[in-house]
C-alpha cells in the first residue's frame, strides 16, 4: 500500500468509478485490492489501534435493489464465518432509494462493525463499506453516513453493460413491501442465522447462586461440598476439590465486583427467561437464559422455567451484539401500527398470549399475529442506575419500544408501542455499555 496522501479537495479526485465528497481532516490512499474504486480513512495520530476506513467497489448489475442487497448479506455470510447482521434498512441519498446494512464480527480478537451502503446508479451497483469498532461506530456514524450520500457514479464511468443477474427469485415481505411501497426483501432467514448462541456451561440456578456465594468470599461447608450444585461447577471445570479453578479467577472477580450490571427479564407466552452481565472496561460474565431464538423449542423451553442459564465469558466489546441476538432484535422492516397508542388493558390482552389486533390495517394485524418476547431491561453502575427499557419484539415485524403516555381525560395512562429500527436498538446497548464503564 502506498503511503496516504492529503486530500487535495472535498470531492475525491482520480479516475475512480466512484465519486464522493471526503471530510476534511481525512486521507485517501491506493486501495487494498484492485477491486477497490477508493478507499479513505480519518488521520488519527499515534498508534490508534484498528483505523475506521470506508471502501467502494461497482459492478454491473441488471436486478433490482432488493435483489443486489439479498446479494450482497449472502456474499457477507460468505466472507465471514462470525458475522451477525444487525440491520438491514434504507438510508438518505437524494438520487433516489438506498439501502444499509450493518453488521457486527470479530477480527483477531476485537470486535468490528461493518456499515454497508448500497445503490444502483446507471446499471451499476455501487456498495460502499465502512469498517468500525464499537467506539468509533458511535463516534463516526454520521460522517460515513454523509460520505456514503455524496457517492454516485463518476461522469467518466459512463453506463454498465451485460451486467448480472439473480438466478433465483428473491422471496418479497409482501406486508413491509406494500407499506413501504418497494419491493422488501423477507428477512427471516437472516435474522435466523443471528440467534444467540452460547458454548459455557449449563448451570442450575443453585449452581449460579453458589458460584456468587463463592466470589464475596463464602466458603461451602463441609455438607454443601457434597451438593448437587457443587458437582455442577466441579463439571463445568470452575471448582476443583472444592477449590476454586484458574478458569474460574476472572469470573469471580467479576462476580465479586463488577463495574455495572445489565438484567434482562423476559417472556414469550408463559414461558420466562433472563440474561444477566456483570463487567468491568473489559470483560464481561453472562448468565443467559434460553434466548428469543429458541424459547419456542419445547427441549429448551423448559430450561429456562427450571431455572437453568448458560454461563460465558467475553471482552465488554461484544456484550451489546450478544444481548441483541439474545432478545431477537435482528433485522426486520420497520413500520408503524396503524394503532399506536392504547389502553394498558388492550397492550395487557396480548402480554401472555396472542391478542386480536386492535385494528383491522395491515400492519396492525401481522404484529398483533406475532408471539411477542417482552423483554425489560435494567442496567446499573458503581454510581448510576439507568431508566429501565420495555420491548416488544415480534418476530418479523421487528420490534417495538414500551412508552407511557400522557394521562387521557379520564386520568387512565394509555401506552404507545413506538417501532425501533434494529441499528437504533443496537446503539442504545452500545451506549448503556460504554456509559456505564466507560469506552476504551
Amino acid at each position: 500500500m502506498s503511503s496516504p496522501h492529503q486530500q487535495p479537495a472535498p470531492e475525491q479526485q482520480g479516475r475512480s468509478r466512484i465519486r464522493a465528497r471526503i471530510p476534511g481532516g481525512w486521507a485517501t490512499g491506493e486501495a487494498p485490492r484492485p477491486e477497490i474504486e477508493f478507499f479513505a480513512f480519518p488521520q488519527i495520530e499515534g498508534d490508534a489501534g484498528f483505523v475506521p476506513n470506508m471502501v467502494g467497489v461497482l459492478n454491473p448489475f441488471e436486478g433490482g435493489l432488493h435483489e443486489f442487497s439479498a446479494l450482497a448479506q449472502g456474499n457477507l455470510f460468505a466472507q465471514f464465518e462470525d458475522l451477525q447482521v444487525i440491520d438491514v434498512g434504507w438510508w438518505e441519498r437524494d438520487a433516489g432509494p438506498a439501502r444499509s446494512l450493518v453488521t457486527s464480527r470479530s477480527e483477531n480478537g476485537r470486535v468490528l462493525i461493518g456499515i454497508e451502503y448500497l445503490f444502483i446508479e446507471d446499471g451499476w451497483a455501487v456498495q460502499l463499506t465502512a469498517t468500525l469498532t464499537p467506539p468509533a461506530y458511535r463516534a463516526l456514524r454520521p460522517l460515513f453516513d454523509g460520505i456514503a450520500a455524496s457517492a454516485a457514479v463518476a461522469d467518466h464511468t459512463g453506463p454498465a453493460a451485460g451486467g448480472a443477474v439473480m438466478d433465483q427469485a428473491i422471496r418479497l415481505d409482501e406486508v413491509a413491501s406494500a407499506a413501504v411501497g418497494q419491493p422488501c426483501e423477507r428477512l427471516d432467514s437472516v435474522r435466523g442465522m443471528g440467534v444467540y448462541r452460547s458454548e459455557g456451561p449449563v448451570l442450575s440456578t443453585e449452581a449460579l447462586e453458589l458460584l456468587v456465594n463463592l466470589a464475596h468470599g463464602n466458603r461451602p461447608g463441609r455438607l454443601a461440598g457434597t451438593t448437587p450444585a457443587m458437582a455442577e461447577l466441579q463439571e463445568a471445570g470452575l471448582m476443583a476439590d472444592h477449590q476454586p479453578t484458574e478458569e474460574a479467577g476472572p469470573i469471580l472477580d467479576l462476580l465479586a465486583e463488577p463495574a455495572a450490571q445489565i438484567t434482562v427479564q423476559a417472556h414469550r407466552g408463559e414461558t420466562a427467561t433472563d440474561f444477566q452481565a456483570w463487567f468491568d472496561g473489559s470483560h464481561a460474565v453472562i448468565a443467559a437464559g434460553p434466548p428469543a431464538g429458541y424459547l419456542d423449542h419445547d427441549e429448551v423451553a423448559h430450561v429456562g422455567q427450571s431455572g437453568y442459564r448458560q454461563l460465558d465469558l467475553m471482552s465488554t466489546e461484544q456484550l451489546p451484539a450478544a444481548l441483541f441476538a439474545w432478545a431477537g432484535a435482528g433485522p426486520a422492516w420497520v413500520l408503524f401500527p396503524e394503532t399506536e397508542t392504547m389502553s394498558q388493558e388492550r397492550l395487557m390482552s396480548h402480554w401472555t398470549a396472542v391478542a386480536p389486533a386492535p385494528s383491522a390495517g395491515a400492519v396492525d394485524t401481522a404484529v398483533w399475529a406475532e408471539p411477542w418476547f417482552i423483554w425489560t431491561l435494567n442496567a446499573t453502575g458503581a454510581a448510576s442506575r439507568l431508566d429501565e427499557v420495555v420491548r416488544v419484539t415480534a418476530g418479523d415485524r421487528g420490534t417495538y419500544r414500551l412508552f407511557q403516555a400522557e394521562p387521557d381525560e379520564g386520568g387512565s395512562r394509555p401506552v404507545s408501542l413506538h417501532p425501533e429500527p434494529p441499528q437504533v436498538i443496537f446503539e442504545h446497548l452500545l451506549g448503556t455499555v460504554s456509559g456505564l464503564v466507560g469506552a476504551r
